[in-house]
């Protein structure tokens, strides 16, 4: 059965907890999935979370290979709303899928639940992720321009999600967990619903966001001096996707912080590991419980190491498989990738059928990724 807007998903859990991800057109993408449960079952030997996985327009045989690794296969019918694709050019050429972007909010459906965590399949495990369920819900990964990002448990200030929006993503709509409540998924559609018939497309700006401001925190926070300086700074409108904005806003008030250790980049994981980006933290209430999680949680109980264990990678621009057959090594992170599905032997045959021969791919050297990464305007952001 397709599970649609209307329906509800009849499943019997195993776990306590749920890792979602959403999975379209494509066998890359399904055996990216793959990949990230392999990872993960590698990493966490006990309480483990159920793996679902919503499916749309893949082949019989790849939701055969998913099924092998995943507790439930649901395949589901888009959820599509029109975006404005000129705010985000960059968008039109990579990501042609961002009106269906919607999709992977089913996971508000998932009630049987006490927190399901959702993951992007263009993502790897690397160490035991576990403790992630220990935060309290909604947390989300907050991404903006600073490369280090703030320790995982603290509750989010206001100005640093608005800015993070403007220059970054927002809260990532690539990690987050929630404990999906009856009615919120309604709830959430029909803020998308109200904007379009607003604006013609869905989006959100700092008047959107403004009856759920703390208008004098935000001053205080922003060093403003007058409310109308608040729309001046933000005039320009937020850099996040539409996914993004629905889900910042949605939880505004509410969001705890997961640190960037859960959604790093590949090209930036050696250095978090090497305590170049040492955490942020947020002065304010709770300060010393939130440190205390965080030390729990980021730093393995040491606050003084700066050095922070990459858990999770996130290939967000160009995928492992996008260097394969250009005559080219590829990047050093895309061995992990590979080097993970070597490990899968039940889907050998599929994985070679898709990819080719994996163990005879090429890899550049670590110095020489790292020297073209340093002189890539496009890699200066932190994504």
């Amino acid at each position: 059965m397709i599970l649609t807007k209307q329906t509800a998903i009849e499943i019997i859990p195993k776990s306590k907890n749920a890792i979602c991800q959403l999975v379209m057109n494509s066998d890359q993408y399904v055996l990216s999935a793959i990949a990230l449960i392999v990872s993960i079952k590698q990493q966490v030997t006990e309480n483990r979370p159920d793996f679902i996985v919503f499916t749309h327009n893949i082949t019989e045989q790849a939701s055969q290979q998913l099924a092998l690794v995943a507790d439930h296969v649901i395949p589901i019918e888009l959820i599509c709303y029109k975006v404005n694709n000129n705010m985000w050019p960059r968008f039109q050429q990579n990501y042609a899928w961002l009106e269906s972007c919607f999709s992977k909010f089913y996971a508000f459906k998932l009630v049987q639940y006490a927190k399901v965590l959702f993951l992007d399949s263009d993502m790897l495990c690397l160490a035991d992720m576990s403790k992630i369920f220990q935060l309290q819900t909604p947390a989300g990964c907050l991404v903006s321009k600073s490369k280090s990002g703030f320790h995982s448990s603290v509750r989010l200030p206001e100005f640093e999600i608005l800015q993070a929006l403007m220059s970054g993503y927002g809260v990532s709509g690539a990690c987050w967990m929630i404990s999906p409540k009856l009615g919120d998924f309604e709830l959430l559609l029909q803020r998308v619903e109200q904007r379009v018939q607003e604006s013609g497309f869905y989006s959100e700006s700092i008047t959107s966001f403004k009856p759920k401001l703390n208008l004098n925190q935000i001053l205080r926070d922003g060093d403003f001096r007058h409310p109308q300086d608040i729309e001046y700074h933000f005039k320009r409108g937020f850099n996040a996707g539409p996914d993004e904005q629905l889900l910042t806003w949605f939880y505004f008030n509410e969001w705890v912080n997961i640190s960037r250790q859960f959604c790093c980049v590949p090209w930036l994981k050696h250095r978090f590991e090497r305590g170049e980006f040492p955490l942020q933290y947020v002065k304010g209430a709770n300060y010393q419980q939130s440190l205390t999680i965080s030390d729990q949680i980021d730093l393995n109980g040491d606050q003084k190491n700066t050095c922070r264990t990459v858990y999770l990678i996130h290939y967000v621009a160009e995928k492992p498989w996008q260097g394969i057959g250009t005559g080219k090594p590829l990047w050093p992170d895309c061995k992990l990738f590979f080097d993970m599905l070597g490990m899968w032997t039940e889907g050998k045959e599929y994985v070679a059928q898709v990819f080719g021969e994996i163990d005879k791919f090429e890899y550049m050297a670590q110095k020489d990724a790292d020297a073209t990464w340093d002189n890539d305007f496009r890699r200066k952001f932190d994504k």
